[in-house]
């Protein structure tokens, strides 16, 4: 893995596949923390036809969807990182 950057002082980016995916890495006193989706996730990088599509590929494979951020289920929900976001 290739360092890319590190936020503050505990946490650190590195690429997996260059400009494709990374792996975040936090360090903390704290191992049991209540859920939240920031820091326990798994990102992908995917085409915006498959983004469009997720929630029903998703339902087909009998996964349900569920709410974040108040955001209803029924649609993709992104949280891009500023500076590798494309528009």
């Amino acid at each position: 893995m290739q360092f890319d950057q590190k936020a503050e002082d505990r946490l650190a980016f590195l690429w997996i596949e260059k400009d494709k995916s990374w792996l975040g890495l936090w360090e903390t006193d704290k191992v049991e923390v209540e859920y939240h989706p920031s820091i326990r996730h798994i990102a992908f990088q995917v085409t915006l036809e498959d983004l469009k599509n997720s929630v029903v590929w998703l339902k087909s494979k009998d996964y349900k969807p569920r709410e974040a951020f108040g955001f209803d289920p029924s649609e993709p929900f992104v949280m891009p990182h500023e500076e590798y976001a494309q528009r």
